[in-house]
């Protein structure tokens, strides 16, 4: 009883959210917060496990139709201009539909939040990503990997450090599925969602005609990996038939006897050998045929399940120059989890982003990180460790084979080219900014850190394309029952009313201290609307989840689609940016975002450095855009700085 009483303060308590817009640190905190931290204290139990907390966690706040309108009109008014025809119409449209069918919707909304708690999270992931039929390897699929100027190399063999990662990879899911791993806090005192962390480890995407499925096997089924040498399959056992992990120097050794036994084979053959991998850059639904013809039968059938039950899939090259996203085509992208070895020791991670957002995968690769130590790696060899509490007997890894019929060549030569011209089209720019970092934003600027960046990337675009750019920046929305992430739109007036003013100073030759002061007070308000707009995101009253869940409803409702809606949620982003959890900067993993279906916009993954004064980009898009965007946002960054200095000399 006493247990049940407290879940139920404790779920009350956290429905609460307006205490995000509270100051933080401030020293005199409204008496409205203190209470609420008291609540919170009351009902937190001491050394709670991963999941208890994920039926504590409230519902998913429903915001009304007319504010989610206002809000996203509010977003494109900059972009299309409050005058144009296009904004006319689409506002008075949208306007039209909430007063007629847009209330059925919304009780509709209503009634699935009492009963799922989170009205959006299941829509969104099937519609967005279980319904989207185009290749999967650019658009839902994360790209990390570490820096050769930031990175301490442990051991130059490739093999031992794949083996440690893997072992280390297998442990993590031993510690989250025995409840060992402290849920994740935000702000160190809110509990977030830790759903998408049951699918980080043998969760596999299955095509189907309409819609794809997502299977996350238990551990009596996937207590493997499936590793790749020379398009040799190998079924490699990570965990023993007594569910004990195996050590990373026998893990090193059977990766070994693959690199061995396939090169063997190799010597040995004289036709091409085609890796089903290729395959799964297919379309969701060309891929689902081939499945349905080739692989629903015989051996090819038995060898296909093997992947998929599989904990993740590991790929070892021997091209020691290729690129991090230049993999496409030899790993298994319906998995949710990659491992791309190179010759060098360097290792990237893919993943999918149906299974995980960018900050949960962030959270893993954190994870990682912090527990690959030089300990981890014998001194005088460079060999992966005897560990004493694994086990260290296990089968031999036993091949995977496939049948290729005649039927399929002219499918695997043509999938070849099209995947080859795809990773020629994606271009890719990093960005290591160390002139100055966040404590200089955030404490002698006193703006908001996200806010800054998003600042210097708008003006950036502007500078490049000579308009504004629809942005869309995804940020999580984890603090309730099955949450994900929420789009914000972070074009605004202000930040439009700031572009304008910066483009004034910067293209006078001499400035004068009035117009520099008006234009930092401009991006000090830009700021401070994009602070309240990503709380709104971030406390459950974002716009688009919104907008996606009223237009499926009203599909379900009416069987009509409506016209504005579609045009609303439909219509491209420029600029797609995420910002990822703060780390340090030795051995920090970066991160590519995919391209989600926006193959004309510039895609941007940013995270300050929590040891240094350093802002890191990823930069990714198709065309020759991304080299010259990414010069830009440095001397973006550069003349955000001199507006500073010289108000502080004028002074």
């Amino acid at each position: 009883m006493f247990i049940f009483i407290r879940r139920l303060i404790l779920r009350w308590t956290l429905s609460y959210t307006k205490w995000i817009y509270y100051p933080e640190d401030a020293p005199n905190s409204p008496l409205r917060e203190k209470f609420w931290r008291f609540l919170l204290w009351l009902g937190s139990g001491t050394a709670p496990t991963t999941f208890d907390m994920e039926k504590i966690l409230p519902s998913l706040p429903l915001s009304s139709i007319d504010l989610t309108i206002q809000r996203l009109m509010g977003s494109l008014a900059p972009y299309l201009g409050r005058e144009s025809v296009r904004y006319q119409e689409l506002e008075s449209g949208l306007k039209k539909w909430a007063r007629s069918e847009g209330r059925g919707c919304q009780r509709r909304l209503k009634v699935k939040t009492w009963l799922s708690g989170n009205y959006a999270t299941l829509w969104w992931e099937s519609y967005t990503f279980l319904c989207h039929r185009k290749q999967t390897f650019l658009d839902t699929s994360f790209v990390a990997f570490q820096e050769r100027d930031n990175f301490q190399q442990y051991t130059k063999n490739p093999l031992a450090r794949a083996a440690v990662l893997l072992y280390l990879f297998g442990n993590l899911r031993s510690l989250i599925n025995g409840g060992r791993v402290n849920p994740e806090m935000f702000r160190n005192k809110v509990p977030l969602c830790m759903a998408q962390w049951r699918r980080i480890f043998g969760t596999n995407r299955t095509p189907s005609e309409n819609e794809d499925e997502l299977w996350t096997y238990p551990t009596t089924v996937s207590s493997h990996v499936i590793v790749v040498h020379k398009n040799h399959f190998y079924s490699v056992p990570l965990f023993t038939k007594w569910r004990r992990i195996v050590s990373p120097d026998l893990l090193q050794k059977m990766l070994q006897y693959v690199v061995d036994d396939s090169t063997k084979k190799s010597a040995n053959e004289f036709k091409k050998l085609y890796s089903p991998t290729i395959l799964t850059t297919l379309g969701r639904d060309e891929w689902q045929g081939c499945r349905s013809d080739f692989f629903s039968y015989g051996i090819n059938h038995a060898s296909i399940k093997e992947v998929e039950h599989a904990i993740c899939f590991v790929y070892l090259s021997s091209d020691s120059q290729m690129a991090p996203h230049q993999a496409t085509g030899k790993l298994w992208f319906d998995k949710s989890v990659n491992f791309c070895v190179l010759p060098n020791a360097q290792i990237s991670i893919h993943a999918d982003w149906t299974c995980m957002d960018p900050w949960v995968f962030a959270g893993l690769l954190e994870r990682l990180r912090v527990a690959e130590t030089p300990d981890m790696y014998d001194y005088s060899t460079g060999d992966a460790v005897y560990m004493q509490d694994a086990d260290h007997e296990c089968p031999d890894p036993e091949p995977v084979c496939w049948r290729v019929y005649d039927e399929m060549i002219p499918i695997y030569e043509k999938t070849l080219k099209l995947c080859e011209s795809e990773i020629r089209s994606l271009q890719l720019s990093k960005i290591h900014f160390s002139v100055f970092g966040r404590s200089k934003v955030k404490q002698e600027w006193c703006l908001n850190v996200d806010a800054f960046i998003q600042a210097v990337l708008h003006t950036a675009y502007f500078r490049l394309t000579g308009r504004l750019a629809l942005c869309a920046e995804y940020v999580p929305c984890r603090l309730f029952s099955n949450g994900r992430s929420e789009t914000l739109r972070s074009l605004t007036n202000e930040m439009e009313d700031f572009i304008d003013a910066f483009r004034g100073v910067t293209s006078e030759s001499e400035i004068k201290s009035a117009k520099i002061s008006r234009c930092l007070n401009l991006l000090k308000k830009a700021c401070q609307r994009h602070d309240f707009l990503l709380k709104h995101a971030t406390s459950g009253r974002g716009v688009d989840r919104h907008l996606l869940s009223l237009n499926i409803a009203n599909s379900f409702r009416t069987y009509v689609r409506c016209e504005a809606l579609d045009k609303a949620i439909q219509m491209p982003f420029d600029l797609v940016t995420c910002r990822l959890p703060n780390t340090p900067t030795k051995n920090a993993w970066q991160i590519m975002l995919p391209l989600m279906d926006q193959n004309n916009a510039i895609h941007v993954a940013y995270t300050s450095r929590r040891d240094s004064e350093v802002f890191d980009f990823t930069i990714s898009g198709v065309g020759n855009w991304v080299g010259k965007f990414s010069d830009l946002v440095e001397q973006t960054l550069l003349d955000f700085q001199k507006l500073f200095i010289k108000r502080e000399c004028d002074a």
